[in-house]
């Protein structure tokens, strides 16, 4: 993340809580001030301060937020899935599923009480969903890239599907450290999940192929929160944070072809240390005197985690086993919605 330059300090008052001036932050910092500016946020001198109009700025003890996710999911590593195998330049790489920006939710709760205070957030992402085709010349063999490989045979139109959803949770001790920079450590859970699925139009020989993965992520995570810019009813903050957690990860993978009716399967888990950064920027434009416009832009990044296309070269369906948790993945996007400050 870039460093911040320009950074703005609130000038704190017993009797104008919420009147800002914009300074160069610096490392010298008056501890007394400090002490003075932490006893007027005790929740009276808050709840007085945003009966001025300030609702951004003038320290409120509670502050809910809600509001709607778009979010686009990275296009996944290039990897070979599938191939014609009378032109193998005829094929469908991982690359080449390129998700588009899908809807969410996103609500959050701040609980402060002088320079200490607690902080929950719950979101999740309906899902992205991404699809590719391959054309293959009659007769065709379309061979599938497991360890060893599966065939599809007679297979002319094979259509390929990508499906990812995204959730989680995670609960913070916040502690702030000046009246600009707040910093925050607590517990954070993910759910990734993600199918990948074929279908085969393959005549006398129909098949279809899927394979399932589910990431459970628990652990904790470290962050801070700047306020970057405060005058009048628009504030403007920098949020980052990183976490490290144990990653209970696990695949099923399926393949079914026929007649007669046959149904390889393999299915295994994983066991990791997974990491997660994540970065934003976050702009709140006062409405009345408890109400907030906000909008935010955050990148999220997820690393040692269990991706279905990456299970394909994995997989052994003569054993009926193989995982492979090694992959990262990357989103970004918006949210927009309301606060409230009291």
């Amino acid at each position: 993340m870039h460093r911040l330059h320009d950074l703005t300090r609130a000038a704190l008052a017993a009797l104008f809580c919420g009147l800002i001036c914009m300074g160069e932050a610096t490392a010298d910092y008056d501890s007394e001030a400090y002490t003075f500016a932490s006893e007027l946020w005790d929740e009276d001198s808050a709840d007085a301060g945003c009966q001025s109009g300030t609702c951004g700025c003038c320290g409120p003890t509670w502050v809910l937020r809600g509001g709607a996710l778009f979010m686009q999911r990275g296009t996944p590593d290039s990897s070979v899935l599938m191939f014609d195998t009378a032109a193998p330049a005829n094929n469908i790489n991982a690359n080449e599923f390129n998700f588009d920006f899908e809807t969410g939710w996103e609500v959050s709760g701040i609980r402060d009480r002088g320079d200490r205070g607690w902080e929950i957030r719950f979101m999740s992402m309906d899902g992205w969903t991404a699809t590719e085709r391959l054309l293959a010349a009659a007769p065709a063999v379309v061979q599938i890239n497991n360890t060893p490989p599966s065939f599809l045979r007679g297979a002319t139109i094979v259509t390929a599907t990508y499906n990812s959803e995204l959730l989680g949770g995670e609960l913070n001790r916040r502690r702030r450290v000046n009246d600009w920079l707040t910093a925050f450590a607590g517990l954070r859970y993910m759910e990734l999940d993600e199918h990948f699925h074929v279908d085969a139009n393959a005549g006398a020989l129909p098949s279809t192929y899927d394979t399932f993965t589910t990431n459970r992520l628990y652990g904790g995570q470290l962050g801070v929160e700047a306020t970057l810019l405060c005058r009048d009813r628009l504030t403007l903050e920098g949020i980052g944070k990183a976490g490290v957690y144990y990653n209970d990860s696990g695949q099923r993978t399926a393949f079914a072809t026929g007649p007669p009716p046959v149904v390889f399967r393999a299915a295994d888990t994983g066991e990791r240390a997974a990491f997660s950064a994540e970065v934003g920027i976050a702009g709140s434009y006062c409405l009345t005197g408890n109400f907030s416009l906000r909008a935010s832009y955050s990148l999220l990044y997820l690393d040692s985690v269990a991706l279905a296309a990456d299970q394909i070269p994995a997989t052994n369906l003569i054993l009926g086993r193989g995982i492979t948790s090694g992959g990262d993945v990357f989103y970004h996007g918006a949210m927009v919605g309301l606060e409230y400050l009291r």
